[in-house]
């Protein structure tokens, strides 16, 4: 159920306060993981935070949320990291240096990093990954990340930005890969695929 411009979006159904729970990205890609891992066909999670939460506009003012929820099909996205395994994340991967120095990778399943609006296109029902490759320097971070902080993007030269389920890479020198916010190590190739409406939330 891929969402569509103009279309409605998640599934009216019955609370049920016995079900999983994931406070933070990579606590709901772990319940996820381990759920597919044991055959859960679109595995149902309660998210009460994290930058996925923010995305579909959670707030913590919402209560428990014990009847008539609405559950979100949310897509998940699967990175192939130089140890030729396929590690699964929900919100966001990044690779960079420290202070983002260097060339850097951000691909966004979701809207926001922490407090950065760094996928002001991205909704993680539709389908695409937002990618931005690129480098800036010193005074371009400073610049980019007072912009990401209210989602006042520019369009910059030194930026490749694109929409696509299926993105490949390579890094020379390795750079390090950071899912949901937990660091990987540093890897010289990544391959990113994406499973639509892979898991349900509700909030």
């Amino acid at each position: 159920m891929t969402i569509r411009k103009g279309s409605s979006y998640g599934i009216r159904r019955s609370g049920d306060s016995d079900i999983p729970e994931a406070s933070t990205d990579a606590e709901l890609a772990r319940i996820i993981s381990s759920a597919t891992d044991h055959g859960v066909h679109q595995p149902l999670i309660r998210v009460t935070g994290g930058d996925m939460f923010r995305t579909l506009g959670g707030h913590p003012s919402l209560g428990d949320g014990t009847s008539d929820d609405l559950a979100l099909p949310i897509d998940v996205a699967y990175a192939t990291l130089d140890d030729g395994e396929e590690h699964l994340f929900v919100s966001h991967l990044v690779a960079r240096r420290r202070w983002w120095s260097g060339r850097f990778v951000a691909v966004m399943n979701a809207e926001w990093l922490g407090d950065l609006d760094l996928g002001v296109r991205s909704h993680p029902g539709d389908g695409l990954l937002d990618i931005t490759d690129g480098r800036l320097a010193v005074r371009e971070r400073i610049t980019a990340r007072r912009r990401a902080r209210t989602g006042s993007h520019v369009p910059h030269p030194a930026l490749r930005t694109s929409r696509a389920a299926f993105f490949h890479t390579t890094f020379d020198p390795p750079l390090a890969i950071h899912l949901d916010g937990v660091r990987h190590g540093k890897v010289s190739s990544l391959s990113i695929r994406l499973e639509t409406d892979f898991a349900l939330v509700v909030l």
